[in-house]
């Protein structure tokens, strides 16, 4: 990736994390609807072909889309919490179970951490879907932004060193 490439892609990334930390979890109404409607317009397109039965199922399928998509990620949300329920039980009660103790209190703080935090985060995901979903969209927006200025910074200081060996470019990072 060249210099331009990775400042160009830097910005879209940090650009996309802001969106996900202002729109939080209304992007995925954003994107179900452009979904279901480019299914929709596909479909009224597909019956002008003599596709008439795929196209009338694209045109159903869309709509669903459009008028279920909620429910549809309130069920994923919640089998996600279940799934972090039983594991932060489980995992909890292994340590538990199997007295694990390691030298040091933070240690053990951290050890303990993870099963409790996922017993929080499951029973968030299963009580409170929809305010989950926006948390989950901050966090994530958060660390794409992150990851965005870590590219532009990146694309500041990068240059390309030519013939190290033949034909051969190598990707430095330049300090100064």
């Amino acid at each position: 990736m060249n210099k331009k490439d990775l400042l160009i892609s830097s910005i879209v990334v940090t650009i996309l994390g802001i969106l996900l930390v202002i729109l939080k979890s209304s992007i995925i109404s954003i994107l179900f609807t452009i979904l279901g409607a480019l299914l929709i317009i596909y479909g009224i397109f597909g019956i002008f072909k003599d596709e008439i039965m795929f196209s009338i199922i694209e045109i159903i399928i869309g709509a669903l889309i459009i008028v279920f998509s909620w429910v549809l990620v309130a069920i994923c949300l919640v089998i996600i919490g279940v799934f972090l329920l039983f594991d932060g039980i489980f995992n909890l009660l292994s340590l538990i179970k199997h007295k694990v103790k390691l030298n040091g209190f933070l240690y053990n703080l951290i050890l303990y951490f993870n099963p409790v935090f996922d017993i929080i985060l499951g029973v968030m995901f299963i009580v409170n879907t929809f305010a989950s979903a926006d948390v989950l969209f901050i966090i994530i927006g958060i660390i794409t932004i992150v990851d965005g200025l870590s590219m532009l910074f990146k694309s500041l200081f990068y240059r390309e060193e030519k013939k190290i060996e033949e034909n051969e470019v190598v990707e430095t990072i330049e300090t100064k």
